[in-house]
């Protein structure tokens, strides 16, 4: 399904104004980006009663950020990839804030109240944001390319905004049966990509567990 933006605007159109800096054109495109990380980092952290909404937004600007970084680099090559890239850096950087916490937690030998914790964020990148996002984000979209736009949308709502098959089935209204066949093959499929990219197929492996396991 097509976004707004790209049925106003070419492809070229929209990225060329976006590595130029162009204030309208990422005036266009910040919403749907900022919806994206926002639900991408609260469908991480809502489970943890220590996050509150302010470090979600702090994790969306900061994600949107660095993204556009990414772009105005030239390193980002179409908007779908730009949306993906986004979703990535949210949920690692969701991700890196839980297991920072957890840290902090370890540390204090559970002997302050999670009030007491406060400024969690990780100085520097964590285990998440060290491997090559684009290259997570390049494979994403290059593997999303070869399939039927329904099984796109399950892929992106399982990897990326963390959906369990029976949250997609509700979503999409499909049965739990289709589903769990579908994401199998996108699955088996993705394995087979990053045979060559051990360190990416670490953390995706990392993430299916912890997206099926719980947190």
């Amino acid at each position: 399904m097509k976004d707004d933006l790209e049925v106003s605007f070419s492809e070229r159109e929209i990225m060329l104004g976006l590595e130029n800096g162009d204030k309208l054109m990422w005036d266009c495109v910040y919403y749907p980006l900022w919806d994206r990380a926002v639900s991408v980092a609260s469908r991480w952290l809502n489970p943890f009663r220590f996050a509150k909404f302010e470090d979600i937004q702090d994790i969306a600007i900061r994600a949107i950020g660095e993204a556009a970084k990414k772009v105005q680099a030239g390193e980002v090559g179409s908007f779908d990839y730009l949306k993906v890239l986004t979703a990535i850096i949210a949920k690692r950087r969701a991700l890196n804030f839980i297991e920072y916490w957890k840290a902090q937690r370890r540390d204090a030998r559970q002997t302050e109240t999670i009030e007491g914790l406060v400024d969690l964020h990780s100085p520097s990148p964590g285990p998440f944001e060290q491997a090559n996002k684009l290259d997570v984000a390049k494979l994403l979209v290059n593997l999303a390319k070869k399939l039927p736009e329904h099984q796109q949308r399950l892929l992106f709502a399982f990897y990326l905004d963390g959906l369990k098959d029976m949250e997609i089935a509700k979503k999409f209204g499909m049965k739990m049966g289709t589903v769990s066949a579908t994401l199998s093959r996108a699955r088996y499929s993705l394995r087979a990509e990053l045979e060559n990219f051990p360190a990416l197929k670490k953390e995706l492996l990392h993430y299916w567990k912890h997206c099926h396991e719980g947190t």
